[in-house]
């Protein structure tokens, strides 16, 4: 038997390509974001309090703002009860507080500094794209595919809106992917892997449940190669005992974080589908283009992959369900569905390329193209603010 070659020379090369790519993008965004970091993390003037918030007035917004600002809040007090102490407060405390991990690691590193944690924010997303394209690489060499493939999951069009506002998706796929990359000869680590993904975003949990589903039948078939329960198990316990605290901490419920996001299965899409359909601009033309572009994909992936039975697929079908089920606040722009689809549509990548599908060329080519549409319309928001 040939040996597979080593892919890792050739991932750290791609990983290094895409941290470029995002930095100069970062770096193109600063301009028009008034010059600094604060700027793009869409501070609002209904959650700034007062002046002890360590934010200069000119980067908090009138009209907008945007889920980075409550993460820049809890890297500078991780672990705080009372934002409101250092000049904010929170629209949902229950929804932003339980993806802690992310804001926890800025602040391991800027150390409650204001100014540090608004580059911080932007300097682990951008480092954690690389990473993702390093693990995607291995695992798309595993899946006897090119490792260049690896590329199209850092140019996912989603970071480009989650790397620069300071959002939590490219830290919890890289987790994911970890996980996804280790599975089968170090489970242990994968439950791990996938309990710091839950940490970081909670629909990761459905990941997890996609190994569990893998068990459950791989056990009623009697299958000895399924997966370890403790790739479920443990994630699951991360979830668990995190949100049970902030049920103490915060003295709110999970019901109250999913009541606004969460509807009868395909009305948030068809609302959305209505409403900017009604609403015809250039604006609500460019989000009912990402609503083809994300919908055309799923059917491509349902269609090239049919049933592979394997982990990834049952993760893939429980984040398709989550997706038909988000409400109308999900579905009616980009910036929001592109980031919740995130695992769903890069889970479809991988089953994509477990299927032995090689006609990749047009696809990269669609999938580039798209990247640099959401980046272009990044770039024009931000000018829109400032």
């Amino acid at each position: 038997m040939r040996m597979m070659p080593r892919p890792w020379p050739r991932a750290a090369f791609m990983g290094f390509i895409a941290v470029l790519v995002y930095s100069f993008f970062v770096l193109l965004l600063l301009p028009r974001a008034g010059g600094h970091p604060w700027g793009l993390l869409g501070f609002s003037r209904h959650l700034v309090l007062s002046s002890q918030n360590q934010v200069p007035e000119r980067f908090i917004s009138e009209k907008f703002g945007y889920d980075g600002q409550a993460y820049f809040v809890l890297a500078l007090s991780p672990f705080g009860k009372d934002p409101s102490q250092l000049g904010f407060r929170f629209d949902n405390q229950m929804l932003r507080q339980q993806r802690i991990l992310y804001p926890a690691i800025v602040h391991f590193l800027a150390r409650g500094n204001s100014e540090r944690t608004a580059w911080m924010m932007v300097i682990v997303n951008v480092l954690a794209i690389g990473a993702v394209v390093v693990l995607a690489a291995g695992i798309f060499v595993r899946l006897q595919q090119p490792p260049w493939l690896a590329l199209l999951v850092g140019l996912y069009p989603g970071f480009a809106i989650s790397v620069s506002r300071g959002l939590t998706e490219p830290v919890c796929l890289m987790w994911i992917l970890a996980g996804v990359l280790v599975w089968r000869r170090y489970p242990l680590w994968a439950g791990v892997l996938l309990g710091l993904a839950v940490l970081t975003r909670e629909t990761a949990i459905l990941v997890a449940a996609g190994f569990g589903c893998a068990w459950l039948a791989g056990r009623i078939k009697k299958d000895v190669s399924r997966p370890s329960i403790m790739i479920w198990i443990l994630p699951l316990m991360a979830y668990v005992v995190w949100h049970g605290w902030l049920m103490f901490q915060v003295a709110d419920s999970l019901a109250s974080v999913a009541s606004s996001n969460i509807g009868w299965p395909v009305a948030g899409f068809a609302g959305a589908l209505w409403k900017n359909m009604t609403q015809l601009d250039i604006l609500h033309l460019y989000f009912l283009f990402f609503m083809a572009v994300t919908v055309a994909w799923q059917f491509f992936v349902a269609r090239t992959t049919g049933k592979q039975w394997t982990p990834v697929f049952y993760a893939w079908i429980l984040c398709g369900a989550l997706l038909v089920a988000a409400g109308l606040i999900i579905w009616d722009n980009s910036p929001s569905f592109m980031r919740i689809s995130t695992e769903w549509n890069i889970l479809g990548l991988l089953l994509v390329a477990g299927s032995g599908f090689s006609r990749w060329k047009p696809v990269a080519a669609a999938w580039a193209s798209t990247w640099i549409l959401a980046a272009g319309g990044e770039w024009y928001r931000y000018g829109l603010i400032f």
